[in-house]
């Protein structure tokens, strides 16, 4: 929900509305998000709201953007120095841009 706090902040949204206060662990957002998963999920919600998939490569400030992680898939923003923030295990980390898989700009 990292990602999809900070989506709140910067355009009022809450594209997560759906899933908030469903799970509260990785085995429980795994049953919520079921068979299709969060690409999936995370795809449709952002087409709905008519945002734009960009290349990953062009992300920028702000944009949200779905990474590979060693515990599946997660989604993060780019944040104000042009790095991956998403939430780790205990707190916020900053991930590798390599491991963007899509993205999509925030405006």
């Amino acid at each position: 929900m990292f990602a999809c706090d900070g989506l709140i902040d910067i355009t009022g949204t809450d594209v997560a509305k759906d899933y908030r206060s469903k799970y509260d662990t990785a085995a429980g957002s795994k049953k919520v998000l079921g068979e299709e998963g969060l690409n999936k999920i995370i795809t449709d919600i952002m087409q709905n709201l008519n945002v734009e998939e960009i290349d990953k490569n062009f992300a920028e400030r702000g944009d949200l953007v779905l990474i590979d992680t060693p515990r599946g898939d997660a989604l993060a923003l780019i944040n104000m120095r042009g790095r991956v923030t998403g939430q780790g295990e205990f707190e916020a980390v900053d991930y590798p841009l390599e491991s963007v898989i899509k993205a999509w700009g925030v405006k």
